[in-house]
Order: structure tokens, then C-alpha cells, then sequence
């Protein structure tokens, strides 16, 4: 392809599924920089070249404001509005909040690949405005930022060429929210990482665990997944990093291990293929670790919206469950017990399919060969 194509990402501080999508694009164009509003190096420098990525003036604010970026909500459609793209001929955004509302000029194509439209402007208002505040004063700010977020929400998913889903639940909340329409294009499973084999697997030294991997955020409802292992008594192994990862570290029984989310993905499928099920609480707008985990031959254990009702089948590669609550994921390990025999490794494994790395980059590939010669065409 014989353009200059650049990348921008919304923070580059913790390692979910969204920075995994990014480093396919960063392999589909490795040419390219990658923009961000603010990028944490020591936790994601080893995946992310400080080299290759550009920050907005966000990241010379004071460490304990970047630490809090929520605090810095008000700045960030402005510091996303700044980013120069004068010299590409289009810009791929990698979008679950900022990202998609970048400005481009008549001549750059923009292409959006969206996790979600923002949980915290639209899903989550009332709680985002009520982790900012802290007396009355402040209580009338954070809905007024709120407010305001939403409507540059609004105006920036206008500005987009195109936009590409992660799944049909980001589709439809894309259409409900932004009244767009988008291709839906799911994320890649690194086929060749996370698959049967098992000669290429480390001993962790743990077996017949629950898994969970996961940002920790509010909305992940990691807090339920441990209040019931404790009340259970079950091995519960939790991996990842975020704001809750002190309250969690002090919620954990002695059934309950919390580790870094910065290991490797060979030591990462060790953990998968070691447990008896990934745990899934939380509504995910596709849940990468979920595919990651069936890869692996491991069935998951899932809350029933979202995207676990686009990749779980239940009965053949995992239990989909109703409620969010400690006594609906009881029940629901309960019955799971009873079952986990009726599950095969191999007819799990085989689920995950669709969601080849081949097929993901090809389709990406194609959609924006196809957009960019039609519009040099133009």
C-alpha cells in the first residue's frame, strides 16, 4: 500500500484487549507512529517503542494528575484536537473513548476502529460524574463535564470516514448513541499463541483454578468474582492491573491470587490452559480474553450480554449466565461443577475460528485498500 497511514490510540497506560488489537496494526503498518494522549512507558514500553509514539501536552502534566486522568477529562477533546496529520494520507484511530474525534484535513481518510463509544459518557455517566465529585460545588462540575464530553462524543463520531465495530453489541450501542452505522470486523485471537498446543507451555505451578483476566475497574466486576471464590472457597487466580487493584488486593482471601497483567503470552496461556474456566462477570463489548482463553480449550464461565453472546455457545464451549450479583456467578460455578466434564478441549478450541489473526488483518486490509482507492478516484 502506497500511503502514509498513521495510528492513534486513546492512552497507552494499562495492556487490555484494546492495545492487543493495536499491535496488529502496528505489524499491518509498521512504518507507522502511534499518537496517544498519554503513555505510560515502564508498563508498556516493551510492546510500544517510546520511538514510535507521540504524545499530546497531556503527558507533560504533574505525575499525580496523570495518575488521576480522569481529572483531566475537561483537556482531553482539546489535547486529541491537536495531534497534526497534515503530512498522512490516512489515519487508522483505535477508539473507546477519544480517539475517533482527531481532525484530519479534506484530503486524509479516516478510519475508526471502535472498541465502544465511551461507557464512561454514555453507559456509566452517573457513576464518572460521581467519582469526580466531592461536595456539592464539584458535584454541579463533574455533570457539567459529563455533559459536555457527551456532546463532543456526539460531534467526534461524526468525523470518522468510516467506522469498523468490534462486534454487532458495539454496533448496535454505535447506532443507538452516535445514529452511524458501522462494518463489524471482530478482534483477532493470536491464533498461534493461544491454541492446543502444549509443549510450548512453562509449568506455573497452579492447576484446577478459576481464571480471570481482566482490566480491574469498576465495571469489570472483578470484586464479585472474588467475594464469591471467598465465600466458596475456590482457587480464584485474577490477572491484570488498574484503580481497583488495591481494594481488590485487600477484598482477596486466601483462595484468591492477584498478579501483574505484564507477563508474557507464553506464561499468559499457560494460565489459561492450567484452569478449569475463565470467569467473565462483566459486560464486555466483545471480550477478547474470552476468545483468548476457548483458543486454549478452556470453556468460559460468562455474564449473558454483550459480546459473550456473539462468541459462547453454551453447552459447547462454556455456560452463559443471567445477573450480576455474588448468588447469580455462584450458581452459575455450581452448576458448572457439575458439568465441566461434558466440555472437550478440542471442540473448544475449534469455537474460536472466525476470529483468525489471518482473517482479521486481511479484512482490515481489504476495507481500507478498497476505501483508498475509491477515493484517489474521486
Amino acid at each position: 500500500m502506497n500511503k502514509r497511514i498513521t495510528l492513534v490510540h486513546d492512552f497507552l497506560l494499562y495492556h487490555g484487549g484494546a492495545e492487543k488489537v493495536l499491535t496488529h496494526f502496528m505489524d499491518m503498518f509498521p512504518e507507522a507512529s502511534i499518537y496517544t494522549l498519554l503513555y505510560d512507558e515502564k508498563k508498556l514500553g516493551h510492546l510500544f517503542p517510546k520511538e514510535k509514539v507521540i504524545t499530546s501536552f497531556l503527558q507533560e502534566m504533574p505525575g499525580f494528575l496523570k495518575k488521576r486522568h480522569k481529572w483531566l477529562g475537561v483537556l482531553m477533546p482539546s489535547a486529541t484536537e491537536h495531534f497534526d496529520f497534515r503530512e498522512y494520507d490516512a489515519v487508522l484511530s483505535s477508539s473507546a473513548a477519544f480517539s475517533k474525534g482527531i481532525i484530519v484535513r479534506p484530503q486524509t481518510t479516516h478510519f475508526c476502529y471502535v472498541h465502544s463509544p465511551a461507557r464512561f459518557m454514555w453507559d456509566y455517566q452517573v457513576r464518572y460524574a460521581g467519582e469526580l465529585a466531592m461536595g456539592k460545588t464539584s458535584k454541579l462540575l463533574a455533570r457539567l463535564l459529563a455533559h459536555y464530553l457527551r456532546i463532543w462524543d456526539s460531534a467526534g463520531a461524526d468525523r470518522p470516514d468510516y467506522l469498523i465495530a468490534n462486534s454487532q453489541t458495539t454496533r448496535k450501542r454505535i447506532q443507538k448513541y452516535w445514529r452511524r452505522d458501522a462494518e463489524v470486523i471482530y478482534p483477532p485471537l493470536e491464533d498461534s499463541v493461544f491454541n492446543l498446543k502444549k509443549d510450548d507451555v512453562p509449568a506455573i505451578g497452579e492447576k484446577d483454578y478459576f481464571l480471570m483476566v481482566s482490566r480491574l475497574s469498576p465495571y469489570k466486576k472483578v470484586d464479585v468474582a472474588v467475594a464469591v471464590a471467598n465465600k466458596m472457597s475456590i482457587p480464584l487466580v485474577v490477572i491484570g492491573d488498574g484503580s481497583e487493584k488495591k481494594r481488590l488486593e485487600a477484598l482477596a482471601g486466601p483462595t484468591v491470587k492477584i498478579i501483574p497483567e505484564h507477563i508474557n503470552n507464553t506464561i499468559l496461556k499457560a494460565y489459561y490452559q492450567n484452569a478449569r474456566a475463565l470467569i467473565m462477570p462483566q459486560e464486555e463489548d466483545f471480550g477478547l480474553a474470552a476468545v483468548e482463553a476457548m483458543g486454549c480449550g478452556t470453556p468460559v464461565i460468562a455474564y449473558a450480554r454483550g459480546g459473550a453472546t456473539e462468541t459462547i455457545r453454551d453447552g459447547i464451549n462454556g455456560q452463559l449466565f443471567f445477573g450480576q450479583g455474588q448468588e447469580a456467578l455462584a450458581h452459575a460455578l455450581g452448576i458448572f461443577l457439575k458439568r465441566k466434564e461434558e466440555y472437550h478441549p478440542q471442540e473448544v478450541s475449534a469455537s474460536v475460528a472466525p476470529y483468525s489473526e489471518v482473517l482479521f488483518r486481511q479484512r482490515m486490509l481489504d476495507l481500507i485498500e478498497s476505501k483508498l482507492t475509491k477515493t484517489s478516484h474521486v
